[in-house]
């Protein structure tokens, strides 16, 4: 398909065929040559001024980064995913940026960034409606206030009835 694509200059199935291959790359553990297509994809959404797929590649490669254990440039991917989401008022893709970043900010021992960023994840999944979510930001923020050795909160997350409630059960 890509070089189809690129045959009769159709940008935008260019672009989704390195999606596609940057997917599949992932799945195969080929994380350099799925960073490699998620950077065509980023570059040709800016080309085509679609910010939505521009958020989405910036996330894909914050992941990707994060599964080469470069969490600086993780960081730096998914801040920029965390821009996009909120020009676009995309409170999903804020609450996927605010989770990443605190992820990649407890990596690299960066606890309070991480904490911010938990806290912000909570907020945008308990105004979502996202029961998952809102247990995962909790178990998040009483992971990250026990290594801060800050007290709990009732609202942390550190009642564990909360979290088992929102989880749902096996077959």
């Amino acid at each position: 398909r890509l070089s189809i694509a690129r045959q009769f200059g159709d940008k935008a199935a260019e672009r989704r065929a390195h999606s596609n291959l940057g997917n599949s790359h992932i799945f195969m553990g080929q994380f350099e040559e799925a960073a490699h297509h998620y950077k065509k994809t980023l570059s040709l959404a800016q080309e085509l001024k679609d910010r939505a797929v521009e958020a989405q590649a910036c996330y894909s490669l914050g992941n990707t980064y994060t599964l080469l254990r470069d969490y600086e440039t993780a960081i730096e991917y998914h801040l920029r995913h965390l821009l996009i989401a909120q020009h676009l008022i995309d409170r999903v893709g804020e609450g996927r940026a605010c989770w990443s970043l605190g992820n990649a900010h407890a990596a690299l021992g960066n606890h309070e960034k991480a904490l911010h960023f938990a806290t912000k994840h909570l907020e945008i999944s308990k105004e979502l409606m996202d029961s998952m979510g809102e247990a995962t930001a909790k178990m998040n923020i009483s992971d990250l206030k026990k290594i801060l050795n800050l007290p709990e909160s009732p609202d942390s997350g550190d009642d564990n009835k909360n979290i088992t409630a929102t989880t749902p059960k096996p077959d």
